[in-house]
Formats: C-alpha cells, structure tokens, sequence
C-alpha cells in the first residue's frame, strides 16, 4: 500500500473520529441546553396554572397532588421522549421507565402544598445523570431563582456564580429542615429539631429543590431531611456540589437513588453531621 493511501486512511479515520466525538459532544451540550429551557416551559406553565383557582387530589401516603403536576410531567415526559428516546426517566408522577444508562430524574412541582395554597416555594426539578453528563436545573418562577449546575463546570443562579457558605459556627448559622410525610419520618425530624433548637437556628420552606439550592447559594448552612424522594434533591445535589457542598445521607453515607433521608451542607458539614445522624 503506497504511503499515499495510508495517509488518506489516516486522514480519513482522523475526521471520522472528530466527528464521532462532536456529535456526543453536541447532545451532551443539547440535553444541558435543553433542559433549561425546558424548565422555563414548564415554569410559564406553572405561573399560569398558579393564579388560579386550582383542584386536587391525595396520594395514598396523603400527598397532594394537582392537575399541573400531572400535566407538566406529561410535557417533560414527551418533550424528552421525542428529543433522547433512549433515555431512561424517573417522575414524582408517573414512576420509573427504563431506557439506557442515561437517566433523567425529575419532580414537576416540588412543594406542590405551596403551590396548591398560594405560597410561592415551589419549583420545577429536573436532574440528568448519565455516563458522560450529570447537571441539574432547579426553577422556582414565583421566585424568580433559576439554579442550575452541570459537573466539573461551578453552579450558577440567574447567570452568576454561586458558593456554598464557608461560616463553621453552628450558633451562627442558619439550617433548613423538612421530611416526608410517613410518621417514622414526622417522629424523626421531630427528634432531631428537639435536640438542635438550642445548639442553631431552623426554619422549613416546604420545597426540597429550593432548599438545597438555598444552602448552595450561601443563604443558609445546610439542609437535612429524612424521608426525602430522589426527585426531590437529585438536581439540587448535583447544583450543591457544584458549589462546595458535601452531600450525604444523614449516616454521612454517599447520597444515592435508594437512600432515605438527605444532609447538604458547607463548611459545617461535620458538626451538624454529629448532630442529625442516627
């Protein structure tokens, strides 16, 4: 073989590899893009639904449910399925359906009771963690907070870089508690506020998503809640790391889709670890 046509077959195998890597290098940054804009969709949506009087429904574990929550899963739903049809997808709503080893996670409404009553901590949370891209996007319209992060590229709130809080003193510090609504959950939180209340300061604000991106931006220390759902924090973990968060359970075990309870923090970490852990 003349060194001519090795040379084109080098050549050749050079561009084919270039445009391998630029079409996974374009859907990687399409489902980022994508899913910003999305929650922005989703969250017009929400707004619209928001000022209006709205029904509702409970759950067998007595969480309440509306018709938008069901109604912008369903978008997400199709809007995902015509864009990455191989993708697996896990909703508050509408369960597990497997796919590939890509996995989009999301909660419609995080904070569906505030959002049933007027109060304006709800937001949507779509989370995407797969074998070559991991980002979050956390959206709370009423609000006007838009947290997003991707791996290894910081977290950002309305375009501007965010840090978790670097305060390690736990009087002066500021945490967010919240739990599922099983009893075992309820007696739980309970406990551990009991024995807390004294050592820091506590409030609750009723959306998981929010709250955790709410310790990532530095407004408070950090965030414990047992019972939580996957969905609730799966792209405001991923938003918290990115902003120097240590996430855990509250064993101080990584976080994972099986765990039943969620600690984030900043530099506090280990003290308010000591004081929630079992």
């Amino acid at each position: 073989m003349s060194n001519f046509l090795i040379l084109s077959f080098a050549f050749l195998s050079f561009i084919l590899n270039c445009l391998v890597h630029n079409f996974f290098l374009v859907r990687i940054m399409d489902r980022f893009s994508f899913a910003k804009r999305l929650a922005k969709k989703c969250g017009k949506i929400a707004m619209e639904d928001f000022k209006r009087s709205k029904s509702a429904s409970y759950k067998k574990n007595s969480e309440i449910v509306t018709k938008t929550d069901k109604k912008i899963e369903k978008l997400i739903w199709n809007e995902i399925h015509r864009a990455f049809p191989n993708d697996a997808m896990l909703g508050e709503e509408f369960g597990l359906e497997k796919g590939s080893d890509n996995i989009w996670i999301v909660d419609p409404i995080d904070g569906t009771k505030n959002f049933y009553v007027g109060n304006p901590f709800f937001a949507i949370s779509i989370a995407f963690y797969g074998e070559y891209d991991t980002f979050g996007v956390v959206y709370a319209p009423a609000l006007g907070h838009f947290f997003y992060a991707r791996q290894g590229e910081g977290a950002f709130e309305n375009g501007r870089p965010i840090k978790c809080s670097s305060q390690d003193d736990l009087k002066k510090s500021l945490f967010i508690s919240d739990s599922g609504l099983d009893m075992k959950s309820r007696k739980r939180i309970g406990e551990i506020i009991g024995r807390i209340v004294t050592k820091t300061n506590i409030r609750r604000f009723g959306s998981s998503a929010i709250e955790t991106c709410y310790v990532a931006s530095g407004r408070a220390e950090g965030f414990f809640a047992p019972g939580v759902h996957v969905w609730d924090v799966a792209a405001g973990a991923v938003i918290a790391k990115e902003a120097g968060c240590t996430v855990s359970d509250m064993s101080g075990r990584l976080y994972g889709m099986n765990s039943n309870d969620f600690l984030v923090a900043g530099k506090v970490y280990k003290k308010i670890l000591n004081l929630v852990r079992k």
